[in-house]
């Protein structure tokens, strides 16, 4: 995805307050839980810019299909709003479950 549409996605998603931590940042989850049981308030949100409208929704005998496969894809992307902590597990490596009589401990190699 383009790098131009995450930023319009994230300013059109800080209109809604109810998607805005107290520290301005967008909440991923919240949103990602809406789109799933597509909350008419997103949809609406989603629909009210053309650019977002034209990349998630799909026309289908005059009537428009959200695509929240794709959505949730760019939710889940490390593009689209990278947190520190996403960054950080990325960079070092995640160990879990290392215990040595855990089963089938292992961890995330980057």
């Amino acid at each position: 995805m383009h790098t131009n549409l995450f930023k319009i996605i994230e300013t059109v998603l800080k209109t809604n307050k109810n998607y805005v931590s107290e520290d301005g940042k967008l909440l991923k989850a919240h949103i990602y839980s809406d789109a799933m049981v597509l909350n008419t308030q997103l949809l609406s949100l989603l629909l009210s810019n053309e650019e977002i409208k034209n990349c998630f929704f799909v026309k289908v005998n005059d009537i428009l299909v959200f695509d929240k496969q794709k959505f949730v894809w760019l939710l889940e992307s490390r593009e689209f709003l990278p947190d520190s902590y996403t960054k950080y597990t990325n960079k070092i490596g995640l160990f879990a479950n290392l215990n040595s009589n855990s089963r089938g401990g292992g961890g995330i190699f980057k």
